[in-house]
């Protein structure tokens, strides 16, 4: 986990979630259910990996519909991946062509 990553990954989610939320109820949801680890990530003040598990958030994305956010679900996992550990260098160029490849659908 790099704290500067986190920090950069954090401000990005924080700044879409405070935009979708101004029309969504359940972006407003899911920002309230990370509001603390959000703020803490841009202190730089988590030194540990947290598991993913104990990460909230995903429901929202899988069971409320916020996949229709790209954008913000990119962001979401780009946190939570950090915030647990980080890509590593084979884990991110797959993602990057993932990501590639769906922005040509």
């Amino acid at each position: 986990m790099n704290s500067n990553n986190l920090h950069d990954k954090a401000v990005i989610l924080r700044k879409l979630l405070e935009h979708y939320s101004l029309t969504d109820v359940d972006v407003e949801r899911l920002h309230q259910s990370l509001v603390d680890l959000i703020a803490a990530a841009e202190a730089k003040k988590i030194k540990d990996p947290i598991e993913k598990d104990n990460i909230p958030g995903r429901f929202y994305f899988d069971e409320k519909g916020l996949s229709k956010y790209v954008d913000l679900e990119n962001a979401y996992v780009d946190f939570k991946v950090e915030i647990s550990g980080g890509y590593s260098n084979d884990a991110a160029k797959a993602l990057a062509l993932i990501r590639k490849f769906k922005g040509k659908k």
